[in-house]
């Protein structure tokens, strides 16, 4: 949720900063659109989950993985250089993030005991909220201090984290068919 929240909340001032039209800048809004419509994929990535053990990390290690590289090359974009490269690739980024974040949920209802899954669901929830709220605060700062590549570098290293962490979590117990 890091990258929805900055580029949702930070990227339209960024572009404003480098000379963007506020016609272009007004379609940053479409940020929101991959986690709004991610229930198009959902069963996708749901029916992989359904076939193995480590199917939900691993769908949450591709993506963030991914997100990791995408938000590298992102990093050397500069957001006065082209608009269009940079819209694709925080599409991009919003669309891995949103497959994760699908991974994610499954995986805490499959890792804990049917009474333990509301606690689970605050628990990743509140995570979530807050380490958005201090992952796009964090790269604002970085923006506002270093400038646009080591911001945008600062989402590759959370995405990469992310990955490493899934890819270093104990396996789920796969989801029950119906």
């Amino acid at each position: 949720m890091t990258p929805f929240v900055f580029f949702s909340l930070s990227l339209p001032v960024i572009l404003r900063q480098a000379g963007v039209p506020l016609e272009l800048i007004g379609l940053t809004a479409f940020v929101y659109v991959p986690a709004a419509f991610s229930f198009f994929w959902a069963s996708l990535v749901e029916n992989r989950l359904r076939a193995a053990r480590r199917a939900h990390l691993d769908w949450v290690l591709m993506p963030f993985a991914a997100m990791a590289i995408v938000s590298a090359v992102l990093s050397f974009t500069p957001p006065s250089s082209s608009f269009s490269a940079v819209f694709l690739l925080v599409m991009a980024i919003s669309v891995l993030s949103a497959t994760g974040r699908i991974a994610l949920m499954g995986y805490s209802v499959a890792a804990f005991a049917e009474h333990e899954h509301a606690l689970a669901s605050v628990a990743m929830l509140s995570g979530s909220a807050v380490a958005s709220l201090l992952g796009a605060g964090g790269l604002l700062y970085a923006y506002s201090v270093w400038g646009w590549s080591v911001a945008i570098l600062g989402v590759a290293v959370i995405a990469a984290i992310g990955a490493a962490l899934a890819a270093a979590a104990p396996k789920a117990n796969p989801l029950e068919t119906d």
